[in-house]
């Protein structure tokens, strides 16, 4: 599930907490020093310090799908995005099928464009994998990170366009 105090209030986030979408006019949430300030992103509700987790993600549009550590900042856009820090690794489309990972400001292309709407993560922790791949009749990797993990981590979601719209949903956790 989605933590709602962490959504931007440039996301709608649904009833079930499963899924995120971007939004054009801006929500009036409670204040929270969870929440995604200027970002149009969320967290998930359970962070994991330990162990082998896999999310299964339906998106469309123009998105971010990250693993982030809890702590990430929250305030400004730029060092709060995704994958633009040390806190997040992320994997973002956008929207015609490139796909991008990033991680502390530095981009990689990844060749190909993406054919399936459902990304799956998966994280162990101890060994420090972060590995993106694509969910259709096979399981297509598309990125890995290696990373020595310190903190709790967290599912995240970027949304960026209104239109076309940018929807997220998570779809399976384990």
């Amino acid at each position: 599930m989605l933590d709602l105090n962490t959504a931007s209030p440039f996301l709608g986030v649904s009833a079930d907490l499963q899924t995120a979408e971007r939004i054009k006019t801006k929500l009036d949430y409670p204040n929270s020093n969870s929440r995604f300030k200027e970002a149009p992103q969320v967290l998930s509700a359970r962070c994991f310090s330990a162990g082998n987790h896999v999310w299964e993600v339906e998106a469309e549009g123009y998105w971010d799908i990250a693993v982030s550590y809890k702590s990430i900042q929250r305030k400004s856009k730029d060092s709060s995005a995704f994958g633009n820090n040390t806190e997040s690794w992320s994997l973002t489309h956008n929207g015609k099928g490139a796909l991008f990972a990033y991680h502390n400001k530095r981009k990689t292309v990844l060749s190909g464009t993406l054919q399936s709407s459902r990304i799956a993560v998966m994280v162990n922790f101890e060994k420090g994998n972060i590995a993106f791949s694509a969910v259709e009749s096979t399981i297509t990797p598309l990125h890995e990170f290696k990373a020595k993990l310190t903190q709790p981590v967290c599912l995240g979601l970027g949304l960026y366009r209104v239109d076309p719209p940018s929807r997220a949903s998570i779809v399976k956790a384990s």
